[in-house]
């Protein structure tokens, strides 16, 4: 079982951020949501079991549900890389893109930032003031 680093309070009331010694999501973000989807990892059924969590969220690198030949939406990955994940990141939360139309940029928040008050207030006025700033003035996010 991995050791805790830290444990660390969010913006979201309702989520608390376990900081781990050793990587446990390779490749990609595992969700879950429930704990009978949480059956099949030996962490997150673990966690369940302590006692008033909801859902499991491990942060990891993740690889892009989109057309990566999408410059458009490549330039949106990079400025999410640099100035937006890190600081959902920090938070126990993260955001992957889904996909687009036209200018309309489609989201799915993960993690804290699944539940948090602010993700569909300030945190994704910030999102879009961003990235109409380096990306372009028109484009719209959507959470979905």
């Amino acid at each position: 079982m991995p050791k805790i680093a830290e444990i660390e309070y969010t913006p979201n009331p309702n989520a608390v951020k376990f900081v781990l010694r050793q990587p446990v999501a390779v490749g990609f973000p595992k969700s879950f949501p429930s704990r009978e989807i949480a059956e099949a990892d030996e962490l997150a059924k673990a966690l369940f079991e302590v006692g008033h969590v909801v859902s499991v969220f491990m942060q990891a690198v993740p690889t892009p549900a989109y057309d990566p030949d999408d410059a458009f939406l490549e330039q949106v990955r990079k400025v999410l890389s640099v100035q937006i994940l890190p600081a959902l990141a920090a938070d126990g939360g993260g955001l992957e893109i889904v996909g687009r139309h036209e200018k309309q940029v489609m989201i799915r928040y993960m993690g804290a930032c699944t539940t948090c008050p602010s993700g569909l207030t300030g945190t994704l006025v910030a999102i879009e003031g961003i990235l109409k700033a380096e990306v372009d003035p028109e484009i719209v996010v959507i959470p979905v």
